[in-house]
Parts: C-alpha cells; sequence; structure tokens
C-alpha cells in the first residue's frame, strides 16, 4: 500500500514492526530523545546530543546507548523528563519509552555514580 501511495522505482521505505501493548503497528519514524549529562562536580553539561530510539525499546537498552553516545563507562543513573517545566524521573530500566511516556523530544540525563551534586538533577 505505502508503495502504491508513493510509487516511483525509488528506495523502499524504512520501517519497522514493534509490538505495543501486545498489539503490533507499524514505526515508520522513531523516537528522538536529547540525551545530556552531568560533569565529575555534578553539574548538568549544557551540551546535549540526539538519538533516535523505538518507543518499543527498553529503558536499559536506551541507557547502554546513551552512555555509549557520551562515551560514559561503567555505572550511570539515566533520569529523564518530557519538558523542562516537569521534575527529572529516575526510569525502570525492564519498561519500554512507550510504558513510561515517553514523546519525541523526551529528554535524558546521565549521571555517574560518585558525584558530588550541587544542583539536583530534579531541578536542573
Amino acid at each position: 500500500a505505502l508503495q502504491g501511495w508513493y510509487g516511483g522505482p525509488g528506495p523502499a521505505l524504512a520501517r519497522t514492526v514493534i509490538e505495543i501493548d501486545g498489539r503490533r503497528e507499524l514505526e515508520m519514524y522513531p523516537l528522538r530523545v536529547r540525551v545530556g549529562r552531568t560533569d565529575d562536580a555534578g553539574q548538568v553539561l549544557l551540551l546535549d546530543k540526539s538519538m533516535e530510539v523505538s518507543r518499543a525499546e527498553l529503558f536499559g537498552e536506551v541507557k547502554r546507548l546513551a552512555c555509549e553516545l557520551h562515551g560514559i563507562t561503567g555505572q550511570a543513573t539515566m533520569y529523564h523528563r518530557s519538558n523542562l517545566h516537569v521534575d527529572w524521573e529516575e526510569g525502570d530500566e525492564s519498561l519500554s519509552l512507550h510504558a513510561l511516556g515517553f514523546i519525541d523530544g523526551h529528554r535524558l540525563l546521565l549521571q555517574r555514580p560518585g558525584q558530588q551534586q550541587t544542583l539536583s538533577p530534579k531541578h536542573a
């Protein structure tokens, strides 16, 4: 059906079938999330990086990918929030982004253990 809409001999449309709430659906556009991190003093850095992930991806796997994106090895805590006007929350690593209510543009914050925090990630 999609090829009929767009026609032509062009490249195939990239698409993925995901399972959400026990139903299969076509995911045409992954979520774009912004990933920040704290410095050694626990201050939130202004530099964010973006990545695209499926709504069906588990929070724990997204944390692994986010750490890789920022070059963080070892343990880290990851917080999330949908916009700048809500508090940071620590996510359950066994839940999907869909189950956690992720939307496009969701924000993530990585914090390494043992950092002295001068600014709480809940209010950064």
